[in-house]
């Protein structure tokens, strides 16, 4: 019984195979494969590559902050590091006793020097004062003025004097603290601008090769 099953199987799955070949080699159809096409465009393939670091200042652009005359530091707004806007406040200065005396002074002997002229000129008027006179007031005037405005200058026209920032930048170290008292011309801060930032930045090993000049 088993041997008739073999005998007739052999010649089905010949027959089978052979009508498969048949069909396969009597096609005509081609194949097909859609096609489109794209006009060429030229663009700019960026390639990143993450830093981290920090930003320090350039000594050669570094700047000290100071006041022309003596007092004492009564306010400090900002911080070692802290990056500021053009103008803004850093330190408030409490202008000295003496230089608040000496424009006073200054002040004084201005309008003295004006009422001299004044009554120079009433004289001269009524022929008790020569020409001479009234010129040396004008001058006293005159010099007075400039000593008023170089105490001015010297911070005795404010009590209280503003430190601001000259530019944009990064106060790279704040010199005094809130209450102390210093001599004129002392340093109070130092201040980078911020065209004056070298930044000190370091990257994974692998990103090494991919950085490269003017990026």
């Amino acid at each position: 019984m088993t041997s008739s099953i073999i005998r007739f199987a052999g010649p089905l799955l010949v027959v089978g195979l052979l009508s498969a070949c048949g069909r396969q080699a009597g096609s005509t159809s081609p194949p097909s494969v859609a096609v489109s096409t794209a006009q060429p465009v030229q663009q700019v393939f960026v390639h990143s590559v993450t830093a981290f670091g920090s930003a320090i200042s350039n000594p050669r652009h570094a700047r000290h902050l100071s006041v022309a005359h003596g007092g004492e530091v009564v306010a400090v707004m900002v911080s070692n590091g802290q990056a500021v806007d053009a103008g803004q406040t850093l330190l408030k200065f409490a202008v000295a006793p003496t230089a608040r005396k000496a424009f006073k002074q200054a002040q004084g002997a201005l309008a003295l020097a004006r009422d001299q002229l004044a009554r120079n000129k009433k004289l001269m008027q009524q022929h008790l004062a020569t020409q001479a006179q009234v010129d040396s007031a004008r001058k006293a005037v005159s010099d007075a003025k400039a000593a008023l405005q170089a105490q001015r200058q010297l911070g005795g026209g404010q009590p209280v004097d503003t430190i601001t920032a000259p530019t944009a930048g990064v106060i790279t170290r704040i010199q005094v603290t809130r209450g102390q008292r210093v001599p004129a011309n002392t340093a109070l801060a130092t201040f980078t601008p911020a065209h004056g930032l070298i930044a000190q930045l370091g990257v994974q090993p692998y990103q090494a090769t991919h950085i490269a000049l003017g990026m």
